[in-house]
């Protein structure tokens, strides 16, 4: 039977608007289970310019939608 719990797991990401911008902000805490294991794992990218990728959730699916969108860039 395929594991379909998320291994590697984080929150906390926000964005915030104001005039002149966008302010984004994640913490880099990544759990295992229950265990906070990785104390280091970026939750955020720069893609260009104009455009930050910020994600939550299940790391591993997180990697893989940056891998695309770096290969697309």
């Amino acid at each position: 039977m395929w594991l379909r719990n998320p291994l590697i797991t984080g929150t906390s990401v926000v964005g915030i608007t104001f005039d002149n911008g966008v302010v984004i902000a994640a913490d880099l805490l990544g759990s295992y289970g229950s265990m906070a294991q990785l104390r280091m794992l970026p939750r955020i990218f720069k893609i260009n310019d104009c455009t930050v990728l910020g994600g939550s959730g299940d790391y591993a699916d997180f990697q893989f939608l940056h891998e695309v969108i770096k290969e697309k860039v």
